[in-house]
């Protein structure tokens, strides 16, 4: 793995050598980096499921020299839409956030749909090679905004309205979803990266014990830790 610099907007916040994080700004660094140093197992964790069919015909269009999830991170610098994070070679200065950043998206369709359309298209910078998840999905720009559209079993997307409608009627802040056709869409809830999103595996990693989870939010932030305990409740509920 080569050694790259770690940024966040335009701000070097670490030195990635020999796979570790070595922090510049140790405050603007991911929450995962608050706790380990591996900067392998974080890049490859922003990498598209490999096992998603149209992700492997992605790949193939793409035509990424390699299918493994490194590599297809760091085709894009490791950017997504929704953080400001990313990954150059160190001693890169040619390189900006501008020019990283996201501003359109021509695989939107084959990586919902597998559309053979794309087939055509040349290569191009694109969100879906860090578009994280198991269902089929694909990002779509709209009137200046991001949306995500999943595709799924009818009763899957269905379970997914509902947790969102009952989470909306309890008052959680959740991300919103609504019905589009044969799929359902959900907006950017970042705003285009305003915010960065930081998955919860950052602070609690595989960790199933809910005590254990509890406190390591807790540690954070009170408030956070006590709408993960009535997340759970909420979750509870609907699988019985």
């Amino acid at each position: 793995m080569q050694d790259l610099i770690l940024l966040s907007k335009d701000i070097p916040i670490a030195e990635i050598k020999n796979g570790l994080a070595e922090p510049i700004v140790p405050g603007r660094l991911p929450l995962y980096f608050q706790y380990k140093k591996d900067a392998k197992v974080w890049l490859e964790s922003r990498a598209v499921d490999g096992h998603r069919t149209n992700s492997r015909l992605l790949k193939k269009v793409l035509r990424l020299e390699h299918k493994d999830d490194l590599t297809a991170v760091l085709a894009v610098n490791a950017a997504t839409i929704t953080d400001n994070y990313w990954v150059k070679p160190l001693g890169c200065n040619t390189l900006c956030y501008a020019d990283i950043r996201f501003k359109m998206n021509l695989f939107d369709k084959l990586a919902l749909i597998g559309s053979v359309d794309s087939f055509d298209q040349p290569p191009s910078r694109t969100p879906e090679l860090t578009n994280i998840g198991s269902f089929e999905k694909c990002w779509s720009l709209e009137n200046g905004r991001w949306w995500m559209y999943k595709a799924g079993k009818q009763e899957e997307l269905f379970s997914e309205l509902l947790a969102f409608e009952l989470g909306k009627l309890m008052g959680f802040p959740i991300a919103e979803y609504e019905p589009a056709g044969d799929f359902i869409k959900s907006r950017d809830f970042t705003d285009n990266a305003s915010i960065d999103f930081e998955p919860a595996a950052g602070i609690i990693g595989d960790e199933f014990d809910y005590i254990k989870i509890y406190e390591a939010l807790k540690d954070i932030n009170a408030d956070i830790a006590s709408q993960y305990v009535l997340g759970r409740l909420h979750y509870e509920y609907i699988a019985n």
